[in-house]
């Protein structure tokens, strides 16, 4: 889990994308929820689910969060 904030003034619609940097080609990484809704100065937590393919011994699977609006 990570936690999302929203340090603006206004109330602000955040939509939030997972990126995966070189995951072996069958494993998915999401996030949910993908959109909220944050009032001023209001953090929420994000879950990163990473779904491992065919299991391999020893992967480390780095992701980037990213936000796609404010």
């Amino acid at each position: 889990m990570i936690a999302v904030g929203n340090p603006c003034d206004g109330e602000r619609t955040i939509r939030l994308r997972v990126r995966p940097l070189d995951p072996p080609p069958d494993w998915i990484v999401t996030v949910a929820p993908a959109a909220m809704t944050l009032q001023p100065g209001e953090e929420r937590a994000v879950t990163v689910t990473i779904h491992p393919g065919v299991a391999m011994s020893g992967s480390v699977v780095r992701v980037a969060v990213e936000i796609l609006r404010w």
